[in-house]
C-alpha cells in the first residue's frame, strides 16, 4: 500500500510493503503536502533493494529498504548453546574488595546517654525506682558499614 494520508493529525505518506501476509510499515515518517492542492505520490521499489518516494516528481526519500523496514530476520541471530559463564556478576557495581573496614567502627553506639540530662529534684529512688539518664542519637555513630562500590 502507498499514498498519502492527510485526513489524520500526523500528515503522512503510508508506505507498508507485505511480505508473506504481514504488513510491514516504514519506520520513518515522510510528510504529505498540506495544502490544497492537487499532488502526485509515486513509490518506486528497485531490484537491488532500495526505494525512492517522489511527491510532484521531488524525490523526498531514498535508501535501502531493510534500513527502514523491520522485514528480514536479523543478521545477528542468539546461539541457544552461549551462555553467562558461572561467575558472572549481574550488578553494575559491586563491592570494592580492597576497602577495608576502619578500626572501632563496630564500638560506637547508635545511642549515647544524654549528657545534658539531670535528676528531677521530686524524684524517689524508693517510690520511682533508681533514676536512668535518657538516651540521645550519637552523633558519631554513621550506621552500618557498608565497602566502596566499584564498575
Amino acid at each position: 500500500m502507498f499514498g498519502p494520508d492527510i485526513c489524520g493529525y500526523t500528515k503522512r505518506v503510508h508506505f507498508i510493503l507485505n511480505k508473506r501476509g504481514t504488513n510491514h510499515l516504514i519506520k520513518e515518517d515522510v510528510s504529505a503536502e498540506s495544502d490544497e492542492l492537487t499532488h502526485v505520490y509515486t513509490g518506486v521499489l528497485n531490484p537491488d533493494n532500495t526505494f525512492k518516494i517522489y511527491v510532484d516528481g521531488v524525490e523526498k526519500k531514498s535508501c535501502a529498504i531493510p534500513d527502514f523496514w523491520n522485514i528480514l530476520p536479523p543478521k545477528k541471530i542468539n546461539d541457544p548453546s552461549q551462555s553467562k559463564p558461572s561467575d558472572w556478576v549481574d550488578e553494575r557495581l559491586i563491592d570494592d574488595p580492597d576497602d577495608k573496614k576502619p578500626e572501632g567502627w563496630d564500638d560506637i553506639p547508635a545511642e549515647i546517654i544524654d549528657p545534658a540530662a539531670t535528676k528531677p529534684d521530686d524524684w524517689d529512688d524508693d517510690l520511682d525506682g533508681e533514676w536512668e539518664a535518657p538516651k540521645t542519637s550519637n552523633p558519631d555513630f554513621k550506621g552500618p558499614w557498608n565497602p566502596k562500590k566499584n564498575r
